[in-house]
């Protein structure tokens, strides 16, 4: 099987499931059902405000600022697959060229670049060929689905102050203060013809059980955070992230401290940096698609037989996709001052994290650093 079609960069789906795939207005129904459009447009600007205030995120719940997050990846994907799949049911939009303005003196300042005087359609000629048609049309055309997703996370780590970025996150990010706005601009206009759409009624949207983007679902076993040299060389990854990113003196405690935090409340009222979470769920996501990918492609064979034993272990107790959820879920609740596990999950959870734990002493017998 060819896997660099799961590159992270260019698949178009990492948040829905095969059956929101396959009916895109069941993820419309569930995020119009929880908020109004203003509502929806104002936890945006709320996450736009975190990115650059100081501390901002202490005034929210970090679980609900992440949850956002999560729901505007899915309302991109699943606009995504509204603009391929059934144009018609967008707005149509009118859209004015970069290059003409109704201001006379404006347009004499343009005229001093030529992308801008040279490239004007002629309006006059009818010749609006290259012009979006609706506003999905023009929003997919502006932003790329894999990079905008990508910008969004990076976000989310810098208003949830991981500490583990650079003192100029903002340069860690190279993020530029008119890119942002634009991209804010955009994100707010596509929620609203999210609302719009969905008012047209389910019978309006299309079904799409045939569609290629199934194969990319949550709920079907395939890496999501590798690249594609990530993919041609899984060993790479494996050893980068034993010896830059995960401590194998840390990791032990760092998984107990995270399996204490799913049943603590108002962790965050005090502590400080919950993006970290973010990382630490992040690697272990990528170190089961390496892993995984090992086993698919064959390679675990070449393995001494403990660490493979354990590997065959830790897949076996859940699928991968079900690792992945679990590891989703831990995340939520260990971000909530409030939402927690109750005393009642707590021999399933153990059991999962025992398996975790060898699943890390397998990894480390692979690649003892």
């Amino acid at each position: 099987m060819n896997y660099t079609k799961f590159c992270q960069y260019e698949a178009p789906i990492g948040f829905l499931t095969r059956m929101e795939i396959e009916k895109p207005y069941l993820v419309f129904e569930d995020l119009t059902s929880k908020r109004s459009c203003e509502g929806f447009q104002k936890e945006l600007s709320i996450f736009q405000r975190i990115i650059y205030m100081e501390d901002e995120w202490r005034l929210y719940d970090p679980a609900n600022i992440y949850i956002f997050y999560k729901d505007m990846v899915r309302l991109i994907e699943a606009s995504y697959l509204i603009y391929k799949y059934s144009p018609s049911l967008a707005s149509p939009r009118s859209i004015k060229h970069p290059g003409l303005s109704n201001s006379p003196l404006v347009n004499t300042v343009n005229s001093v670049f030529p992308a801008l005087r040279d490239k004007r359609p002629d309006l006059d000629q009818g010749n609006q060929d290259a012009l979006p048609l609706t506003f999905l049309q023009e929003f997919y055309d502006s932003h790329h689905l894999g990079y905008i997703k990508i910008d969004l996370y990076n976000y989310l780590q810098i208003g949830l102050n991981a500490s583990y970025m650079k003192k100029c996150k903002y340069e860690y990010f190279g993020l530029v203060d008119y890119n942002v706005m634009f991209q804010f601009r955009d994100l707010s206009e596509l929620i609203a013809e999210a609302y719009v759409m969905h008012a047209k009624g389910s019978s309006c949207f299309p079904h799409l059980e045939g569609c290629a983007e199934r194969s990319f679902a949550i709920d079907r076993g395939h890496t999501s955070l590798l690249s594609y040299e990530c993919i041609a060389k899984p060993l790479d990854v494996l050893d980068d992230i034993c010896d830059y990113c995960l401590s194998a003196d840390g990791i032990y405690a760092g998984l107990k401290a995270w399996k204490k935090m799913l049943y603590e409340t108002d962790i965050w009222k005090a502590a400080a940096s919950p993006g970290n979470l973010l990382y630490l769920h992040e690697n272990i996501i990528r170190l089961i698609d390496v892993l995984w990918l090992l086993k698919k492609k064959g390679q675990l064979d070449k393995l001494k037989k403990e660490p493979r034993m354990l590997i065959q272990n830790f897949f076996e107790h859940k699928k991968m996709y079900e690792w992945k959820a679990l590891l989703t879920e831990w995340l939520e609740y260990s971000l909530s001052n409030t939402n927690k596990y109750m005393e009642s999950q707590k021999r399933e959870t153990t059991r999962s994290f025992k398996q975790l734990h060898k699943f890390f002493e397998a990894i480390h017998l692979i690649n003892p650093a």
